[in-house]
């Protein structure tokens, strides 16, 4: 992801089409698995995802362009190109869209991309910069991904405006996605919003907010459950460190039990750049589960502590070392949705998650 934000910046200065992206490959360790062993595997770098993106502009002269991004995940463990959280593979399975833009900040752009509240946190929410590619590094329910489909992190057919430049470093942005069309009724829509202001050298804070309606109704009603999702965050430069702040809320309306389930997520983080080649940060999520799979009375924790170190060989290369440990509570240890995708062996309350790897960006 951090490579995708330089390359969303590398955009807005090129002419024609250019390339970028991202090639990781790390050595990962994992506990406490199901059946109460352990998993080491060679795979895709866990502190960042890799990616093959083509983007590009035309100048359409008075500071107005065409522009464009066609972005593919990669696999480098088995060369294996575009797949989306549902699973389904797709060339460009994280962004194809075409669009406009004014130099004086202001875009629109259609096409498959992220929300824009998904775009705020990426930018000024998350120390990571919602990089990891497992859940290991971040809980479940953050960043707002859309639980009706797959659990992804862009929308299809979607249309977004971005107001940029405004008051100085004030930003507002909203975006919507179509859904599947059912007569009358739009069928997994969702739109978001988000309002920001940012000084790139000191501080950045903002405030966003992203719906997603399901795709079918409960069963035996005329009831659709839509899954709110709303956040803040800040963050701020003091000297070589820059500390983060977050609060991410989620609520999945009823289901057939009538119960909603709601995540309440805080989030702290520190970035120091300790000298020019060693980059340190620590990330915090605590999450409190309410209602976990529309279970009443199913309350749990989840507490996730992520500490990564990167050496930089070049502007472009580093190598990195990293662990996580996550600590599940109450109702977590009998919610199938997280344990699953940690991989839990079910006697366990704490799982430790080591990785060591190169990435490359280009």
């Amino acid at each position: 992801m951090a490579g995708w934000v330089a390359g969303a910046g590398g955009a807005a200065q090129a002419q024609g089409l250019q390339v970028d992206g991202q090639i990781g490959y790390g050595l990962n360790h994992r506990n406490h698995q199901v059946g109460g062993g352990r998993l080491t595997d060679l795979n895709t770098a866990a502190v960042a995802v890799s990616y093959l993106g083509l983007y590009g502009r035309e100048d359409l002269g008075v500071g107005q362009s065409v522009v464009y991004r066609l972005e593919s995940s990669l696999n480098p463990a088995t060369g294996e190109v575009g797949k989306t959280f549902a699973g389904s593979h797709r060339y460009f399975d994280r962004q194809a869209y075409l669009g406009w833009e004014h130099q004086a900040g202001a875009s629109l752009t259609l096409g498959r991309q992220f929300h824009a509240a998904t775009e705020r946190i990426v930018y000024s929410f998350d120390v990571l910069l919602r990089a990891g590619a497992n859940v290991h590094l971040s809980p479940t329910a953050l960043y707002g991904l859309n639980s009706y489909q797959g659990y992804d992190g862009r929308v299809d057919n979607a249309v977004k405006l971005r107001l940029g430049h405004l008051l100085q470093g004030t930003t507002l942005a909203a975006s919507y996605g179509t859904g599947l069309q059912d007569g009358a009724r739009p069928r997994g829509a969702s739109h978001s919003w988000e309002l920001s202001h940012v000084q790139p050298q000191a501080y950045a804070v903002g405030l966003a907010y992203v719906r997603y309606n399901a795709t079918a109704p409960i069963p035996g009603t005329d009831q659709w459950p839509n899954n709110s999702f709303w956040t803040w965050g800040l963050n701020w430069t003091w000297g070589a460190v820059r500390p983060y702040v977050a609060y991410y809320h989620s609520r999945l309306t009823p289901s057939a039990t009538g119960v909603d389930w709601v995540n309440r997520i805080w989030g702290l983080g520190l970035r120091w750049q300790s000298s020019e080649r060693f980059v340190w940060r620590v990330a915090h999520y605590r999450d409190q589960g309410l209602g976990l799979d529309h279970v009443a009375g199913r309350d749990g924790r989840k507490v996730t502590l992520v500490l990564l170190g990167e050496y930089l060989l070049s502007p472009h290369t580093s190598l990195y070392g990293l662990a996580a440990r996550n600590t599940l509570a109450g109702g977590y240890l009998t919610e199938p949705v997280a344990s699953s995708a940690l991989g839990r062996d079910s006697s366990a309350r704490a799982l430790l998650f080591y990785s060591i790897g190169i990435n490359h960006r280009f």
